[in-house]
């Protein structure tokens, strides 16, 4: 069952607005000020961190991250230390590259697509070439990503992914301010911090407990995941606790390099 904080999610993008619905709880109040910050945001960039624990293994992917909306994106990702192959995607405005499947970063495979995309109107029966926006640029390629992260798609903000990652955070409870060190820059952040059931998706039922971290200014910069997985029978069968940590450095509307957006 969508939420009426999904529902005020879809109306921001399709009304082009962020519309202040009457008694909102106060964790409610605080996820939509974080969605209005992105979602009002000229620029975005920074980094984010994840990093993930299960028995004795840990594995991290860190991604580097710039946006100049509507069209502009520079994205790479890579495992930490380096043991996966890794990602690229960039888009100048005019058109975007990306690595293909299993192609690591290699000019001679990664694919490039138009921005632009030509559709017509039903009435007029006349072909229009509109500009797709960071976020349908990116679900072009996300399906090459090491790390689909959440963080991801609460930044750039397509309405079913805002829609899909608000969804998965059930019995969400306001608990207040806390602080905590940054795995990125090693200072320390004070945030408010909004906990609750994890689901895979909005309707099914919970299977992990979540953190989420939001400065006074709307900005995100932790999400935290603990999670049980049990192993088949013919593994052993035992259970094992899975931790996920994705810390986020990201200045809304600062200083970006230009030279990023450049394809290559």
């Amino acid at each position: 069952m969508l939420t009426g904080l999904i529902a005020i999610a879809a109306l921001t993008h399709a009304q082009g607005q962020v519309p202040a619905p009457p008694k909102q709880s106060p964790v409610d109040q605080l996820l939509s000020k974080m969605l209005k910050s992105y979602y009002d945001a000229k620029t975005v960039t920074g980094t984010i961190l994840m990093t993930q624990t299960a028995a004795d293994k840990t594995v991290q992917f860190q991604t580097q991250l710039q946006i100049e909306r509507p069209s502009k994106i520079f994205m790479f990702q890579q495992g930490l230390p380096k043991r996966n192959p890794d990602f690229l995607l960039v888009s100048d405005g005019k058109y975007f590259r990306y690595d293909g499947p299993e192609t690591g970063i290699s000019k001679s495979t990664r694919l490039t697509e138009s921005v632009f995309v030509r559709r017509f109107d039903p009435k007029t029966k006349v072909g229009l070439d509109v500009g797709q926006t960071v976020g349908q640029i990116f679900d072009a390629a996300a399906f090459r990503l090491g790390d689909r992260n959440p963080l991801i798609d609460y930044v750039l903000e397509r309405p079913e992914d805002v829609a899909f990652v608000i969804g998965q955070l059930d019995k969400r409870q306001l608990e207040g301010p806390r602080q905590f060190t940054s795995t990125i820059t090693g200072k320390p952040i004070t945030a408010n911090l909004i906990d609750g059931k994890w689901r895979e998706a909005d309707g099914t039922d919970a299977t992990g407990y979540f953190e989420l971290y939001i400065t006074d200014k709307g900005e995100l910069v932790r999400l935290m995941l603990k999670q049980v997985y049990k192993a088949p029978a013919n593994l052993g069968g035992q259970e094992v606790q899975v931790n996920t940590t994705w810390d986020a450095d990201l200045t809304i509307d600062g200083k970006i390099d230009a030279s990023l957006f450049r394809l290559r």
